[in-house]
């Protein structure tokens, strides 16, 4: 929206001196126009005000999505390292079961293992 346009007022500077009636019409006049002027200021001033005010919104707005992007991105950054570290974490947890698997296997290739007692049962020769 934009303001109200000025409305030029011609200075009138009638010859008031030899008439009271016309005196008080360029009195009138005079002051009406000084409160036109008056309420065209303060009509441009509340515009002016408006526009700051939308500025500054639109500048916190600005911040606050800038916040919300760089909170974002590091969300997204954590997120990856947990990712990565629980990948690296379940391939050891992968790698130590396979070994466990190789040992067991190898001790059944001396006798199995005893399911009791953990213990590595042999055969009597």
């Amino acid at each position: 929206m934009s303001p109200t346009p000025t409305i030029p007022f011609a200075d009138n500077n009638l010859d008031v001196d030899s008439d009271p009636e016309a005196e008080q019409a360029a009195l009138e006049l005079a002051l009406a126009q000084e409160r036109v002027r008056t309420a065209q200021e303060a009509q441009e001033k509340r515009w002016e005000e408006r526009r700051r005010q939308e500025e500054d919104r639109k500048a916190e707005m600005m911040a606050i999505f800038k916040m919300a992007v760089g909170q974002a991105a590091e969300l997204a950054v954590e997120r990856e390292q947990r990712v990565q570290l629980q990948v690296s974490c379940g391939s050891f947890s992968l790698d130590f079961n396979w070994k466990l698997t190789s040992v067991v296997f190898f001790l059944a290739g001396f006798g199995g293992v005893g399911h009791d007692t953990g213990t590595i049962a042999r055969p009597l020769y």
